[in-house]
């Protein structure tokens, strides 16, 4: 509640979500808090967008493959370019989360040639196939792109 300056019973549902989205990644939420607090020291990010990210899109993320510490910074990197709010970031990833595990996105992601399946055929994480996808978007045609 210091730290993000939300009420008590905003930051304990908060909290509370994210610890239940992330069991096993997360200790306590000391441990979860003390993560938001690094981050927020470093870049321009307040623990209170983590919480509303992580609250609208955590357990998209969790389903795609993407772990807490990955999803902290995919809402920094979205934040710092951006300048939107957790509560938008959030939106947004919890809507590529979601979208990139069909498999039509899948296929048509394949057909661009980008890798989107690990050795054993397994689908990739989310935040894997959007990093192949990053890799690969220089040499996409524009209408690819």
């Amino acid at each position: 509640t210091r730290l993000t300056g939300m009420k008590s019973t905003e930051a304990v549902k908060s909290l509370t979500a994210a610890m239940n989205t992330f069991k096993g990644e997360v200790k306590d939420s000391t441990q979860l808090v003390s993560k938001f607090a690094a981050v927020d020291v470093k870049f321009a990010v307040s623990a209170q967008d983590f919480a509303d990210a992580i609250a609208r899109a955590g357990q998209a993320a969790r389903d795609a493959g993407v772990d807490i510490d990955q999803l902290i910074g995919l809402v920094t990197a979205a934040q710092e370019r951006t300048a939107r709010g957790g509560a938008v970031i959030g939106n947004g990833l919890k809507t590529i989360f979601t979208r990139i595990q069909r498999p039509e996105s899948i296929r048509q992601i394949e057909e661009l040639g980008v890798s989107v399946r690990n050795l054993t055929g397994a689908v990739l994480p989310a935040d894997k196939i959007l990093l192949n996808m990053a890799k690969s978007f220089d040499k996409m045609t524009q209408a690819q792109q």
